[in-house]
């Protein structure tokens, strides 16, 4: 059995005039020249926005894609003297994508020490399947998230688009409970924040303090998710989960994207292009 890869961390504090510092890092990190992962790291502390006045968060998470093949998983918190830290998860994209999809499992199973620093140990993801999502548990879901906005969010999600709320503070159950209905093929392609202060890393699924003045661009709101139109995988989910169908539900989940049926759409289109210029060319030549 392959060993697991090493899933590096490193922690950056942001003080009160924005300069961001590395506080410490895993090996991997620490030794790294092939990236400059110091100034991407410090990219995504800035961009998470400036901390407003007034409004405390405790712990956020956030996930996005870096550079050097691999998905950082964000937990980012105020400190009493009003200073704001980030320690960050940099998991392997091809163990995210294959295994994982999903930032608050690894922030859960790493919970953050916000008081180290200096030389930091790597960390292993256990050699397991992903978690099967069972009805009872996706009932959960619904009897106590607000079923309505729930599945508005996760259809307009499954269709492309982006979700945006607005609260005075990190919604992390809100995000986690829309995360859970998702298909797997789309949590891969999505990027999703508890909270943030800004959109300037232009998350999938967001909370934010302040709707005004953010650039949201294709992004339904709470109240849109609302009243989205119901679509195919919403019912069907949804059907599925309240008459207790786990074959059904285990079908919706593991369906492809709509982005995967694309990308397999072309292939087949390309393939077949070449298979008849292929032919063409032999039978010119017989």
């Amino acid at each position: 059995m392959t060993r697991s890869p090493a899933i590096e961390q490193a922690i950056f504090v942001r003080d009160k005039q924005g300069i961001v510092q590395e506080r410490g890092a895993s090996d991997g990190l620490a030794s790294a020249t092939t990236s400059d992962w110091r100034a991407e790291a410090t990219a995504l502390c800035v961009k998470f926005g400036e901390p407003s006045e007034g409004i405390a968060c405790p712990i956020a998470v956030f996930a996005q894609p870096v550079s050097w093949d691999g998905v950082a998983v964000v937990q980012a918190a105020d400190l009493p003297d009003g200073r704001f830290c980030f320690r960050m998860l940099f998991v392997p994209r091809r163990l995210y994508l294959d295994f994982i999809r999903n930032p608050f499992t690894v922030s859960d199973r790493f919970p953050p020490d916000w008081s180290a620093q200096g030389p930091l140990p790597a960390l292993t993801w256990p050699e397991e399947p992903p978690v099967r999502r069972t009805v009872a548990q996706l009932q959960k879901v619904l009897e106590t998230g607000g079923s309505p906005t729930l599945l508005g969010a996760v259809q307009a999600l499954v269709d492309g688009g982006r979700v945006v709320f607005e609260r005075v503070a990190p919604a992390s159950q809100l995000i986690r409970d829309i995360w859970q209905l998702l298909p797997s093929s789309v949590q891969g392609e999505l990027w999703p924040a508890t909270f943030a202060f800004s959109n300037d890393l232009r998350f999938d699924l967001l909370v934010v303090p302040k709707i005004e003045g953010l650039d949201l661009d294709r992004y339904a709101t709470e109240e849109r998710a609302v009243d989205y139109p119901e679509g195919r995988y919403e019912f069907g989910l949804q059907y599925a989960i309240e008459h207790g169908d786990q074959v059904e539900v285990d079908r919706l989940l593991n369906r492809r994207s709509g982005k995967q049926f694309l990308r397999t759409a072309v292939f087949v289109l390309v393939f077949g292009m070449l298979a008849y210029l292929g032919v063409h060319l032999l039978f010119r030549f017989l």
